[in-house]
């Protein structure tokens, strides 16, 4: 820490604003990444079928939260990089930093949908099924590429 002095009897401290601002423009630069990380991913289209997401794994919202709490291991071995039909009431319809649409379900599922102009329909309190591909957990649970059922 340097010392600054403004006369020479009153030394002052100096604040350390600067390892704030770096900390911040680290923690902004990871939420960037990983949502275009998950965003860009190319081994998506195979799921985009329509029949691909009628044989889709049928869960509730809730439930797939309760799984992902109990085991994240076990939930990511039944669930990531498959195809899922979740259901579940509406907490947010929105969009996130980078303009892509979502739909979050029971406040802890995070559909990130192909078509923005398919929510405008849509309310908080509205039971919905989404089908899409489970991508996880970071804070949320991810369904990606989502489309109304």
């Amino acid at each position: 820490m340097t010392m600054q002095t403004t006369s020479p009897n009153q030394p002052v401290k100096e604040k350390p604003k600067k390892i704030y601002i770096v900390i911040a423009v680290l923690f902004v630069l990871a939420i960037l990444s990983s949502f275009l990380r998950k965003n860009n991913s190319d081994d998506d289209t195979k799921y985009l079928d329509i029949a691909a997401r009628g044989n889709a794994t049928k869960v509730e919202a809730h439930d797939l939260y309760a799984e992902y709490s109990n085991n994240e291991i076990r939930a990511d071995q039944t669930y990531k990089n498959n195809m899922l039909q979740v259901s579940g009431s509406i907490t947010a319809i929105g969009t996130d930093i980078l303009d892509n649409p979502y739909v979050e379900l029971d406040d802890h599922v995070s559909c990130r949908m192909e078509d923005k102009n398919a929510l405008t329909s849509l309310n908080k309190g509205q039971f919905i099924t989404i089908t899409g591909i489970c991508d996880g957990k970071t804070i949320d649970i991810i369904i990606k590429n989502g489309q109304i059922y």
